[in-house]
């Protein structure tokens, strides 16, 4: 019987692999899609894990589609279609959505497919057998290496392995500010999902302004539309998250590390400073490099670059930005297959996929 860890939140993905648990993030749910999945892709990669996916409909969003409940659905069929497509090209061990209640219907002694049952069987019965997967999520190999301590900040800044009283550091911080810098500035530099200052959830406003016994509503709210919070697209260039015991065969051929967080063990410091040796462009900060290796510059074949801030450094822009790829494609590559997504939408809740063999 497999032991399986879903997560709403893109923290302690790395934690449950290590303790022997299959992985599961949950897609569309109130977090930056390429976060979400870089992270497990990471997790699964370094421990050898099994890769399952949830393609979960709650959600903060409201509009013209059938909504069972406030948040349930909360997001478009179109995006529910984008998402299980996305979900799928990772290679998965698994790919299910949970509760069958928003597919399904019933009514006058039967059961009718929703929009949402429509797009899951459109997925199954013809998506799926027209793209055979040649790859697997065990095979993804990043241009690009994040490697941070599992804190369990899963983006409040709050609330550090359930304690409510435990400060949260600054160098926990860190991380979101370099997911803001390979995002391209479009996954916010304060946290790591919705639960943020800038957020405001339309199925908060449903819930006040409908009561409970209208409920289903079959044609949603169409005049909310555009008040939709949670798009898929969050562009990032074939990034895969390790934690701070990583070993250096487990890497791949990363042509760029970032190392961010509250620790680092003394082994994995010795590997990327190894991998600047050989070639890679290695960006770290400062709290976590001892003092005979603070000094900034080229060191081998690579280059080494120590510093306090992710953002307002100058040296780090100037040093990431050929590594980045462009704002408009988020990349994945797994083996010889690179999976690239492109916004099919003007905000990206629907997207376009494209792969690429090399």
């Amino acid at each position: 019987m497999p032991l399986v860890g879903e997560f709403v939140f893109p923290t302690l993905f790395h934690t449950k692999a290590r303790g022997g648990m299959i992985v599961c993030p949950k897609i569309m749910k109130e977090s930056f899609q390429s976060l979400q999945l870089s992270t497990a892709l990471g997790a699964a990669k370094q421990y050898g894990r099994g890769l399952w996916i949830c393609a979960d409909l709650w959600g903060p969003d409201v509009g013209p589609w059938f909504i069972r409940t406030p948040g349930f659905p909360g997001h478009s069929p179109e995006e529910y279609a984008s998402a299980l497509k996305m979900g799928y090209f990772m290679g998965p061990t698994h790919l299910f959505t949970e509760n069958i209640d928003a597919l399904l219907q019933y009514g006058n002694g039967s059961f009718r497919r929703t929009e949402f049952g429509e797009v899951w069987e459109e997925f199954v019965r013809a998506f799926i057998p027209a793209h055979p997967l040649t790859w697997s999520h065990a095979e993804a190999d990043p241009d690009i290496a994040f490697i941070h301590s599992d804190d369990s900040n899963y983006g409040q800044n709050a609330r550090l392995f359930g304690n409510r009283g435990l400060a949260v550091p600054d160098a926990a911080q860190s991380v979101f500010r370099a997911w803001h810098l390979l995002s391209h500035g479009t996954i916010p530099a304060h946290g790591s999902c919705m639960h943020i200052p800038g957020f405001d959830f339309p199925r908060h406003r449903l819930k006040a302004e409908v009561p409970r016994d209208e409920f289903p509503l079959l044609q949603g709210r169409p005049h909310a539309i555009e008040e939709r919070v949670h798009p898929l697209y969050y562009p990032t260039n074939n990034v895969l998250v390790f934690d701070e015991t990583v070993r250096e065969e487990q890497l791949g051929n990363p042509k760029m590390i970032l190392v961010a967080g509250t620790r680092l063990s003394a082994e994995t410091l010795k590997a990327v400073r190894r991998r600047a040796e050989a070639g890679a462009t290695v960006i770290i900060a400062d709290w976590l490099v001892p003092e005979p290796w603070k000094a900034s510059g080229r060191t081998g074949e690579g280059k080494w670059l120590v510093t306090g801030d992710f953002l307002s450094d100058d040296r780090v822009k100037e040093e990431a930005g050929p590594h980045l790829g462009g704002s408009d494609c988020w990349m994945q590559r797994f083996a010889d297959a690179e999976v690239r997504m492109y916004k099919a939408d003007e905000r990206g809740f629907m997207l376009d996929f494209e792969i690429r063999k090399r």
